[in-house]
């Protein structure tokens, strides 16, 4: 330690508060938390903006801040947060531990009982009900402000930034420095010069670091100047002031060992280009996010942080410990998705769409056997049909009501599991509307209450009838007779009917109308259709004529469109058999006069003429007119049914996999990585090459100090001047020799896992567009079934409206004994053909979202929202790729099995998004 002292000299009056002022700055610096928590920011998100430089991974107003909407929200002072609930007995032990009291100060900051943001529900936007209604986009918005996943990947990226930055402190200019003020008083037997009392202002002691500056170079020296002065005066004893300053540097350089660029760099280059290799992969999981959340699908990994704490980089033996810590963002697997298949049925946010329409599926399923099953037994009281049949239906009613609670069960459990992936509790009531998949309510919603309505007016109906009719004593028959239950029950009958009238208004004002709207886009989409129809046939027939075998099984007749534009005339035309009959009321009103005219004058009518007036105006014309509105609402919700499963075309996607994979190799931010992984692994060969040499170091030092009692009198005569070589043989080198030769295995290695990388995107893209391809081709195998489906349901309820024919004694026939299987069977078909096409059609778009994702052109808009490419194939053009060309970007090389290059310059513009619904 040099002492610096001084009397009451006019040099310690000037520099003393010179000193005291700067310590005083330098601490109130340093115990400011603030400071350095926004310092830390700030440098963070400029060195993040520095990497995110390139448009195809640009991140727009970075930050990990929460919003104060989010859940997350922290209200309190982030420097001194409070203190959060405890459990009371380990809280106890804060304060006493082991008979001790312990730090007094742990309540300063106050105490919370909210660790999630207090106000955060304030911000949802509940409907009267307090019922949170999502779309896909308030959904993803809602994702974005709470879920932790995200906001975790926010942050893992800002830490791989502070990796960076102490990377670049190592090569920054360092100054340290302290001082110390001590006095000392000695007594005059404890010292052989007598009592003494010495005041000392000096600097600390240079091994705890005195007025300093270190320099590392990238060459591999350090330069380290130092400065300590000291100001000693006694103020007893011999009376005298002392002061002593020296200025020493040192300069040590390798030239062997631990020398060079190659390895002194190693760390802040490889800081440098995980940083970067993050900022692409936080773009990448960006996509990848949008899509797991919409469809399940498509999870890509995060930023990976390779840093540590306390200012180090830490960044996987940089002491010559091996090289096990570089696989690299993503690890050593390289990260990232290849391009899967992804399942049959979504979940997310579209998962939860399509079990919404399984579930009117079953619920229009559910009203159709309601309605026959009421049909039925009407017919079983006639005796033309027999209980088994009747009884069977029932079975299937029931068991199809209990499949669709145990749907329905699956579906809420599937709805906090989505509330979950928001980031939100489980007892908020979420309701998920959006009209993504509306053109797949192929029966429509409005119509299902309709005939449930009816249903529940022919049980009804049923019942009041069968009430009245009276029981037979043997083989006689009483007449009716009148009595205030007889009128009670008339006037019954009167309201039914009235209602039924208004069911046949309500269904002729609402639903014919939407059905004709339905016919009338079929017609329009006709020429895409017909479009489609051509462009497939043509694709398989080339595909089977280059020997494509699963091609070859395809029937080409699938895609035929031959004869459909005469399906909207003909569903125009039983469009309007139905509406005619719907709009024929006379039957009805001929019945509601008629039971008035009962309930005026019925009292005055003999038993037998009131008799034949309810059997012939009342009992057989009211049924016969519920069952007649029932078939309408069927016919009429099988014309919609078939006119929207018409309309529906694929986004087409045509691409050959050679193609796709040099479009991925160009593009995906995860290759990209990939590539820079492997180097990483090569550069570590001559990293540990590095210690197997010997020691060979050049060392300059030198100092100079002070002249008499001045401290700044400084003279080269008190100064010296050193020179050294130091050199180190490698005689003991054995774990540095392990070291290296790991290092060489491990880059072959890392060569294998990134070609064995290589082959898996291309499997994965190969299997994605067969998966395209397959769907193409179930899409029309579903709509087909989809077509028998609804004229088996016309074919069987057809047989229930029949007039019953007489047999030889004169007597109403009876339906076949298959009558109601085949029902069950037609019913079931067809709710298993509208599931069936949805879910094909879901898939379809899942595949072409991820492969939007797998060949690196999946592009988002402001709002993280997915731009939807449209149709995806080298005669539709890039549009994603001509984004990039008008920002500057090179575009690839893209070659065609022809040998063309269509990716260029002269990009053609993107097709018309043919049957983009």
């Amino acid at each position: 330690m040099y002492r610096v002292c001084n009397k009451s000299s006019s040099l310690l009056r000037g520099s003393f508060p010179l000193l005291l002022g700067l310590i005083g700055c330098l601490l109130s610096t340093g115990c400011n938390r603030a400071y350095y928590r926004l310092t830390a920011d700030q440098e963070a998100y400029d060195l993040i903006q520095e990497k995110a430089y390139h448009p195809r991974w640009a991140l727009e107003d970075f930050g990990i801040g929460v919003d104060p909407e989010s859940r997350m929200f922290d209200p309190f002072d982030p420097d001194h947060p409070p203190i959060p609930p405890d459990d009371p007995e380990s809280h106890h032990l804060m304060h006493w531990v082991d008979s001790k009291p312990g730090f007094p100060g742990w309540d300063a900051n106050g105490s919370t009982e909210h660790v999630q943001n207090p106000d955060w529900m304030h911000h949802l936007a509940l409907d009267e009900n307090n019922v949170l209604r999502l779309s896909s986009k308030e959904a993803f918005r809602l994702a974005l402000l709470h879920d932790t996943g995200y906001q975790r990947e926010l942050e893992t990226l800002y830490l791989s930034a502070l990796d960076v930055s102490a990377e670049r402190f190592r090569f920054d200019t360092q100054f340290f420095g302290g001082y110390e003020v001590d006095y000392e008083a000695t007594g005059k037997d404890a010292s052989s010069t007598g009592s003494t009392s010495v005041f000392d202002l000096s600097t600390r002691d240079s091994s705890a670091g005195s007025l300093k500056m270190k320099r590392a170079f990238t060459t591999g020296a350090d330069l380290v100047v130092g400065l300590a002065n000291s100001l000693v005066w006694q103020f007893s004893g011999p009376n005298n002031y002392s002061s002593s300053t020296l200025i020493d540097f040192s300069l040590v350089q390798p030239l062997l060992r631990r020398a060079g660029r190659e390895r002194i760099m190693e760390t802040l280059t490889l800081s440098e280009r995980t940083l970067l290799a993050n900022v692409r992969q936080m773009e990448r999981f960006r996509r990848g996010y949008y899509l797991e959340l919409m469809t399940g699908f498509g999870e890509q990994p995060g930023p990976t942080r390779r840093g540590g704490f306390f200012g180090s980089s830490g960044l996987g033996g940089f002491t010559g410990v091996g090289s096990g810590g570089f696989g690299g963002v993503g690890g050593s697997s390289f990260g990232g998705s290849f391009g899967s298949v992804a399942p049959e049925n979504a979940s997310g946010y579209v998962g939860l769409l399509q079990r919404e329409l399984n579930l009117r599926n079953g619920d229009a399923s559910l009203a159709a056997l309601r309605s026959s099953l009421t049909q039925l037994e009407a017919f079983r009281d006639a005796g033309r049909i027999d209980f088994f049949q009747v009884e069977q239906l029932r079975q299937r009613l029931y068991s199809t009501v209990s499949s669709l609670l145990t749907a329905r069960r699956s579906y809420q459990d599937g709805l906090d599991r989505f509330k979950s992936d928001l980031g939100i509790p489980p007892e908020i009531d979420l309701v998920i509307e959006d009209d993504i998949l509306n053109h797949f309510n192929l029966i429509d919603p409005q119509i299902i209450p309709l005939q449930n309505a009816v249903a529940q007016l022919q049980k009804e109906t049923g019942a009041t009838i069968i009430a009245l009719l009276p029981a037979a004593n043997g083989n006689q028959v009483p007449l009716l007779q009148w009595t205030p239950a007889l009128r009670a029950s008339l006037t019954q009958l009167h309201t039914q009917t009235r209602q039924l009238k208004q069911l046949r208004q309500q269904t002729l004002s609402t639903n014919v109308p939407q059905a004709s709207d339905d016919i009338q886009q079929l017609n329009t989409r006709l020429p895409d259709r017909q479009q489609a129809g051509e462009r497939l046939t043509n694709v398989f027939r080339q595909r089977t004529a280059r020997g494509d075998q699963s091609a070859s099984l395809v029937d080409l007749s699938l895609f035929d469109t031959t004869g459909l534009e005469n399906l909207p005339v003909l569903l125009a035309e039983s469009l309007g058999e139905i509406k005619k009959r719907l709009a024929d009321a006379k039957a009805i009103d001929q019945l509601i006069k008629d039971l008035e005219q009962l309930l005026k004058t019925g009292d005055q009518l003999q038993p037998a003429d009131l008799q034949t007036i309810l059997e012939t105006r009342v009992f057989r014309i009211l049924p016969d007119q519920l069952n007649e509105l029932s078939a309408d609402l069927l016919e009429l919700s099988l014309v919609q049914a078939e006119a929207r499963a018409e309309s529906v075309t694929l986004i087409p996607v045509e691409m050959e996999a050679t193609t796709a994979l040099e479009i991925a190799r160009e593009y995906r931010r995860d290759w990209m990585n990939a590539r820079a992984t492997l180097v990483d692994a090569w550069r570590l060969v001559e990293f540990n090459a590095d210690s197997l040499e010997s020691n060979l170091d050049i060392v300059f030092s030198g100092d100079i100090g002070n002249v008499g009692d001045h401290p700044f009198n400084m003279q080269s005569s008190a100064g010296s001047l050193r020179a050294a070589l130091r050199w180190d043989a490698p005689i003991t080198r054995l774990q540095e020799r392990n070291t290296y030769r790991q290092s060489l295995i491990e880059y072959q290695q890392a060569r294998r896992r990134y070609y064995r990388y290589q082959d898996a995107i291309a499997a994965g893209l190969r299997a994605a567009l067969r998966q395209v391809q397959l769907n193409q081709v179930n899409f029309e195998l579903r709509r087909t079934a989809l077509r028998v489906a609804i004229k088996q349901v016309q074919s069987a309820r057809l047989k229930l409206q029949e007039p019953p024919r007489q047999n030889a004694l004169g007597q109403a026939g009876t339906f076949g004994p298959t009558t109601a299987q085949n029902l069950i069977s037609s019913l079931d078909a067809l709710r298993d053909a509208q599931d069936d096409i949805l879910s094909v059609w879901v898939n379809y778009e899942v595949q072409r979202a991820m492969l939007d994702l797998n060949l690196g052109t999946m592009q988002l808009n402001e709002e993280g929202i997915w731009v939807d490419p449209g149709p995806i194939g080298l005669e539709y053009g890039y549009p994603q790729l001509e984004e990039a060309e008008a920002s500057g970007t090179p575009l690839p090389e893209i070659p065609t099995p022809d040998g063309e290059n269509p990716v260029g310059p002269a990009l053609q513009q993107p097709g018309p998004a043919a049957g983009n619904p």
